[in-house]
């Protein structure tokens, strides 16, 4: 009898997540990597969602701590917008689906934005 499951992938940085949730009774394993328990509280913030229904399979490589984070929390919040698209304005409003970071622009006189012309003493 085949399972049906749900699976995300997320990165972050050099940080990479895989994340699959399976129905049963709510068990969470890590595998192959062991997570802070400083961390952990950022992920069962977006776990609480699921009410117990599904135990979740998590696969984490590269990257430092705060980044693998990251990228289980992205993995996760694709799997709850899987499960339920209600979810996904709850998570645009907690910040996991987007990044703020941006192009900053080309200055005057600079051959990019912080990259300048060669100074030549003579």
């Amino acid at each position: 009898m085949k399972k049906f499951f749900y699976s995300g992938k997320g990165k972050k940085k050099s940080s990479t997540a895989k994340v699959y949730a399976f129905e049963g009774k709510g068990v969470i394993s890590f595998i192959k990597k062991k997570v802070d328990s400083i961390f952990l509280y950022r992920i069962y913030k977006l776990i609480n969602f699921l009410d117990n229904k599904y135990n979740i399979n998590i696969y984490v490589s590269g990257g430092g701590k705060i980044g693998q984070v990251n990228s289980v929390e992205y993995a996760i919040s694709k799997i709850l917008i899987k499960i339920k698209p209600q979810y996904k304005k709850i998570i645009r409003e907690l910040n996991i689906m987007s990044d703020n970071r941006k192009v900053e622009r080309k200055k005057i006189g600079f051959v990019k934005s912080r990259k300048r012309k060669q100074f030549s003493k003579r």
